[in-house]
């Protein structure tokens, strides 16, 4: 049996194989920088289609407050991942039923008012700038102080993942199993060579093909995609 570290692959690894994938072994083509560039870009693309990352952040409520800005709370925190976009907000705690999401859309497909009164109900990202949502109802009184989760919010969402920088020492995002390591310099390898002439552009579909492999595998093996899938919670 292959233990799950020896699959992890450290960026100058990940530098080499990636200069073997764009047929430029020696670093004449594509300077070093340039490809960590794309291998932070990979482990990003990664995070965000597999949702391989995700954190929580508690919000206090406060009265009469509508909008609340997530990736605020989020740097004020100091100890939070970066923000990429909200996958649930749950009241009073994680045990309470999640809000529902809301948008314009639903509001005029329905027809439903919406008061200012009441415990809070809905959350909406439309209308509002990156990274805020809304609340309706409008709270009507203070949620408890932090860290208590009386009458407040608790988002849940997709984070980013952390960048490398140094390849004798760094790795991909700890979040990012090593299983998957290695389809990273062929997302790498695809974007660089995207741009080039017709042979190059041959390589990148292809190679992009294999990226895509990789990130299905992941998505599968996430959700447990197997003969049982079908009975996994929706």
């Amino acid at each position: 049996m292959t233990v799950l570290s020896e699959y992890r692959k450290r960026l100058d690894a990940l530098v080499s194989r990636t200069r073997l994938l764009t047929m430029d072994p020696s670093g004449e083509r594509f300077a070093e920088a340039r490809i960590i560039e794309a291998l932070n870009f990979a482990c990003l693309e990664f995070a965000m289609r597999t949702e391989a990352i995700k954190d929580e952040i508690n919000i206090q409520l406060v009265e009469n407050g509508w909008a609340y800005d997530v990736p605020e709370r989020i740097s004020e925190s100091g100890i939070k991942r970066p923000y990429a976009w909200s996958l649930r907000v749950g009241y009073e705690g994680d045990e309470a039923p999640a809000l529902k999401p809301l948008s314009t859309f639903t509001l005029d497909f329905t027809g439903s008012p919406i008061g200012d009164v009441g415990p809070s109900l809905h959350w909406r990202l439309d209308l509002m700038t990156y990274g805020q949502i809304a609340i309706h109802p409008i709270p009507s009184e203070n949620g408890g102080a932090l860290p208590l989760e009386t009458g407040n919010i608790q988002v849940t969402y997709v984070a980013m993942p952390n960048a490398m920088a140094t390849p004798a020492t760094d790795y991909p995002d700890t979040e990012i199993s090593p299983d998957y390591h290695e389809y990273l310099p062929y997302f790498a390898a695809s974007w660089l060579l995207d741009e080039g002439n017709e042979q190059d552009m041959g390589k990148s579909v292809q190679y992009e093909m294999r990226w895509l492999e990789g990130i299905r595998t992941a998505v599968s093996d996430a959700y447990n995609l197997t003969s049982y899938g079908t009975v996994r919670p929706m």
